[in-house]
């Protein structure tokens, strides 16, 4: 590696969506309107097999905690 090599962090823009609302809608029992999602950046893991979201994009949502 260089000497003068830097490694940066690397963020993408998400867009998360209640999956519950989501299939509600696709189905026509729900309004489009009504559907709860939000676009988040966020720092991408490379090596993650999971995601965490801040409580307050959980609760924006509709999510419930699974586990901390």
């Amino acid at each position: 590696m260089a000497k003068d090599a830097t490694m940066g962090a690397v963020r993408a823009t998400v867009k998360l969506t209640n999956a519950v609302d989501d299939e509600l809608v696709r189905r026509g029992v729900l309004n489009p309107k009504l559907l709860r999602q939000t676009q988040e950046e966020g720092l991408v893991d490379t090596g993650a097999v999971s995601l965490v979201i801040p409580e307050s994009v959980a609760q924006e949502l509709g999510l419930r905690i699974l586990g901390q």
